[in-house]
C-alpha cells in the first residue's frame, strides 16, 4: 500500500522534490512492473491534481503527508516492518 500512497503523492511535490526524488520514482516504477501507458496515464493525474486550488490546511497537509513518504522514507519502513 505504500507504493500507491508514494505515487499519488509524488504529484503534490514541488519541482524542486521532483527532481530529487526522479530516481527513486523511476526505481518505483521498475520494481513494479509499470507500463508506459500507465505512466503517462499516472503524469496526467498529476497534472490535474497539481493546478486544483487547495487551501492553506489541504497544502499543509498534503506537505507532511509527501515529507512522511518521500523524506522519511526509510524511517516509515522500519517502523512498517516492526509491526
Amino acid at each position: 500500500m505504500l507504493p500507491n500512497h508514494k505515487v499519488l503523492y509524488f504529484g503534490f511535490m514541488d519541482k524542486e522534490d521532483k527532481a530529487l526524488y526522479k530516481e527513486p520514482w523511476e526505481q518505483l516504477y521498475a520494481a513494479h512492473h509499470g507500463s508506459e501507458k500507465a505512466q503517462s496515464c499516472i503524469q496526467s493525474f498529476h497534472k490535474d491534481i497539481s493546478g486544483k486550488g487547495m487551501t492553506q490546511q489541504g497544502r499543509d497537509r498534503k506537505q507532511r503527508l509527501v515529507k512522511k513518504l518521500w523524506h522519511e522514507d526509510t524511517k516509515t519502513e522500519l517502523h512498517l516492518s516492526v509491526y
